[in-house]
């Protein structure tokens, strides 16, 4: 939603301009269970669906990073566990990675905050309510604005993976034209000057 939705939904238009969109935002886990059930065609989210006959694309790779409302300088993840965490719901890619992070270094944080909204988890940390991990190529113009620092500490985050998935039937090529056209949008984002390593393209590999 905050990096290619807007270009992508654009090629969309212009490449099939009598398509008819539903675009629905939801946890990861949310939308897998909604492609279970036929009630959306392609998810767009951070794991793969393992149904048998369902078909999952990596479009790519996103750096996730520490996030607090002032440059704070350097800080061992350690200290960082005594400040409020913000995170994505549990379950969920982004969570497991911050757990991951702590465990590394053998603590747990003190307070965990789980939300499900980039913009929202924005809000906090400019609020002063905690630090955040968050995907760094959604938050630039905060960053660069100087409304949103990044932290530089001694374990990084894990990259967050972005999916796209869908299930065989009438209208696979139509998914396979608009997975096509994702994977475009992608690849043109990376090739960016303005985005060199936020986001990583990995339209060449297939589950």
């Amino acid at each position: 939603v905050h990096t290619l939705l807007v270009p992508f939904v654009e090629a969309l238009q212009q490449h099939f301009p009598a398509l008819d969109l539903e675009l629905t935002a939801e946890p990861s886990e949310n939308l897998r269970e909604h492609l279970r059930r036929g009630g959306i065609d392609i998810a767009f989210q951070t794991e793969p669906v393992l149904d048998p006959g369902t078909i999952n694309k990596p479009l790519c790779e996103y750096r996730m990073g520490w996030i607090a409302s002032a440059d704070i300088g350097r800080v061992s993840l350690c200290d960082l566990a005594r400040e409020p965490i913000i995170t994505f719901p549990r379950g969920s890619q982004p969570y497991a990675a911050v757990e991951d992070a702590f465990r590394r270094v053998g603590t747990v944080p003190n307070r965990l905050h789980c939300v499900t909204s980039i913009a929202a988890i924005v809000r906090f940390v400019r609020a002063g309510l905690g630090v955040a991990s968050l995907p760094i190529a959604a938050i630039r113009q905060e960053l660069a604005a100087g409304s949103l620092s990044l932290i530089d500490t001694d374990v990084p985050l894990a990259p967050l993976r972005l999916y796209a998935s869908y299930r065989p039937g009438l209208s696979s090529r139509l998914h396979d034209l608009i997975v096509e056209h994702a994977e475009q949008q992608v690849a043109a984002y990376c090739a960016s000057e303005d985005h060199p390593t936020d986001i990583r393209s990995l339209s060449d590999q297939e589950l």
